[in-house]
């Protein structure tokens, strides 16, 4: 069982909510700012989620209330950073590893998985696009990871265990 201590989920919490940040403000330059043009393009998209998007009640709520998303987005942030405390001692110490390995994590069990199951099976999004919008995902991921493993690593976050050091120890 991982005990935390007070400073611990603070510094969790606070790495978490910048990765969370990190994630939304690259979210809004790549699917807003670079990706619109093509994304809501009628005559690259599909209709259904052009009408999605823009037509059916209720619409999003990127378009509604993009504060909530941006919560929801920085909750997630902050499980990624509890999820990596917990995985840190089992992963190599050098922080490029780490940022790889839990963008990869992110990127495949949520953007991967959302992608397949809702644009692409239920809306039949063009594969064109949604190979845009995964590119898109795994650069908010990467950052948002980036941000996670700095911050814990520069504040002391993830100090070596005794899982580490026996892994050291014994050469792997």
């Amino acid at each position: 069982m991982i005990k935390y201590d007070g400073a611990q989920i603070g510094k969790t919490v606070s790495a978490g909510a910048a990765g969370g940040v990190m994630f939304s403000i690259t979210s809004y330059v790549t699917f807003v700012l670079i990706g619109h043009g093509p994304l809501a393009n009628p005559a690259l998209q599909s209709p259904k989620v052009l009408a999605v998007l823009n037509e059916l009640e209720p619409l999003p709520l990127f378009a509604t209330k993009p504060h909530l998303v941006f919560l929801i987005y920085v909750l997630f942030g902050i499980g990624q950073a509890f999820l990596l405390r917990s995985v840190a001692p089992a992963w190599p110490e050098r922080a490029g590893t780490r940022i790889w390995r839990l963008a990869l994590v992110s990127w495949g069990l949520s953007c991967l998985f959302f992608e397949m199951l809702g644009p692409l099976n239920l809306l039949g999004e063009p594969l064109g696009l949604v190979a845009l919008e995964l590119v898109f995902w795994a650069a908010a991921a990467l950052i948002e990871a980036a941000a996670i493993v700095l911050i814990l690593q520069r504040n002391g976050g993830l100090e070596a265990t005794r899982f580490s050091q026996i892994r050291q120890t014994a050469g792997f």
